[in-house]
């Protein structure tokens, strides 16, 4: 799975900035005004925004349109990420649909109804692509993260568990005998006990003589 900045996790950013020029658009030289005068009111600046005309009332719905396209461009590269998509065909669907919302939002100030909503539709496909791409394609060796990750878990506690197994030797090999022995004689068989003698056979049951 790529982890660096993409072009695709680029686009997100750029996504993510494009409603905040379309409110920028929409102030564009109302800042300075005095309020009495029609100019920004900060005090109330939805209100204010609710109560623009002509193209600062269509940038502002342009805003409001770019932010309830979001979630879904979002997921959609965010879930093509997490499933190991081809880097390729992510950043080319984020690039087109980024493309078609900037078109979308100057065709939307510029009051051309019929291509914003071309442009609309078109960014909408973009989007759905990635979707249908993603439900039908099949699972390759490697898009099971949970197993992935469970697999990474069980190596890093072998490999703990391998460790402290390690260190309890050398505690051991390193710790005095009770008898005062070095350690290089700890696998010895220190039973010093003399075993009992066993005695053969032919002496332990001599051979009855004959009865008198």
């Amino acid at each position: 799975m790529t982890t660096g900045f993409t072009i695709s996790f680029a686009c997100v950013l750029v996504m993510a900035l494009l409603p905040v020029v379309c409110a920028g658009l929409a102030k564009s030289g109302m800042m300075g005004k005095p309020r009495k005068d029609g100019g920004y009111d900060n005090d109330n600046p939805r209100q204010w925004l609710s109560n623009q005309t002509d193209w600062r009332a269509r940038a502002n719905n342009a805003q409001a349109n770019t932010f309830e396209a979001l979630p879904f461009f979002f997921a959609a590269v965010i879930i093509a990420h997490l499933l190991q998509a081809p880097q390729w065909r992510i950043d080319a669907l984020a690039m087109a649909f980024v493309g078609l919302r900037i078109v979308y939002v100057a065709a939307y100030v510029k009051n051309l109804a019929n291509l914003r909503s071309l442009v609309w539709v078109l960014a909408l496909l973009a989007s759905m692509l990635a979707w249908v791409w993603l439900v039908r394609r099949r699972p390759s060796k490697g898009d099971d993260l949970f197993a992935q990750h469970d697999a990474n878990a069980t190596a890093r506690e072998t490999k703990v568990s391998f460790m402290k197994d390690q260190s309890q030797e050398i505690q051991l090999e390193r710790s005095p005998l009770p008898s005062g022995l070095p350690p290089q004689f700890a696998n010895l068989d220190l039973n010093l006990t003399p075993a009992p003698e066993r005695r053969p056979a032919a002496e332990a049951n001599p051979p009855a003589g004959p009865k008198t």
